[in-house]
């Protein structure tokens, strides 16, 4: 992977970052129907990236909830509904450039999650090495934290289950029991039932279900967006408290400079007031010597 932008292969934090509002919302759609895609190599600021992870959750999850519609989507229309989701929030990328962003953040967030979940006995958390520590490591040398957070929320899950690490115990009588009972159960109840009953039952079932994935894609979607909110305020808590530091380095230093100017006009007041001093000195000299 190139190390690429302001550091290396990351998201840049020189770019301001802000919270996404409505009505923020609203002034920065406006402003990108009117403004086509950046062409090229795009710059990233944390906030545009954060955008990117939501965009990029959205799009999985309604994928993995859209049943066969699924297979008749290819990669490049799913980009393309990642760079719509971008824009609606006011970051103009096109989908290329999405695809890009998106392929420099997801192999280092993998790379510091697994080390953070196998940190070796004696070896530091990645969050509190140095930059040439991380390096040592072949670990990312920069990655912000607020995005690794919500890449995290959004994506920590995103692993394929080992069956072979799902135990059943089966010295449980009543799971035993439960396995025997429940398909002679189902048999009875549909031998209870007319065709005209039992074709109601499925169908109401699968309403049920599709009421069900309609329902948990919303759930998922306003959960994403409360996560998405709370990692921009975040983002934007740090940089108001960077922003702070930096006005009070720099009162300071300002201070200082005051100090040092009001130190040296009083050594150049002191100098003239030593040479005055001197010139009154040698006229006395001068005026007792002509009296001689």
């Amino acid at each position: 992977m190139n190390h690429d932008e302001q550091s290396p292969q990351h998201v840049d934090e020189s770019f301001p970052q802000g919270n996404i509002s409505p009505t923020h919302s609203e002034v920065m759609r406006s402003q990108s129907s009117a403004l086509p895609p950046q062409k090229g190599r795009a710059r990233w600021s944390i906030t545009d990236t954060l955008v990117l992870i939501a965009a990029k959750h959205i799009e999985r999850e309604t994928q993995s909830n859209g049943g066969a519609m699924k297979k008749a989507i290819s990669s490049s229309e799913k980009w393309k509904i990642v760079q719509k989701y971008c824009v609606a929030h006011g970051l103009n990328r096109t989908p290329n450039q999405c695809r890009d962003r998106w392929e420099h953040i997801q192999p280092d967030f993998k790379k510091i999650r697994d080390y953070e979940a196998n940190i070796p006995s004696g070896h530091d958390s990645y969050w509190t090495m140095t930059v040439q520590e991380r390096n040592d490591k072949k670990l990312p040398p920069k990655y912000p934290e607020e995005v690794f957070h919500s890449m995290e929320v959004n994506f920590g899950q995103d692993r394929a289950i080992n069956p072979g690490n799902i135990t059943i115990d089966s010295s449980d009588p009543n799971h035993m029991a439960d396995e025997v009972s429940t398909p002679n159960e189902n048999e009875k109840y549909y031998e209870s039932q007319t065709p005209k009953e039992v074709a109601e039952t499925q169908s109401t079932g699968k309403k049920r279900k599709a009421i069900s994935k309609a329902t948990g894609l919303k759930d998922t979607l306003v959960e994403n967006n409360k996560s998405v909110i709370t990692t921009l305020q975040m983002a934007e808590e740090g940089r108001m408290k960077r922003h702070e530091k930096d006005c009070s380095m720099l009162e300071q230093r300002m201070q200082m400079e005051n100090a040092n100017e009001e130190r040296l006009i009083k050594i150049e007041e002191q100098k003239i007031n030593v040479q005055v001093n001197l010139v009154s000195a040698l006229n006395s000299i001068g005026q007792a010597m002509i009296k001689i």
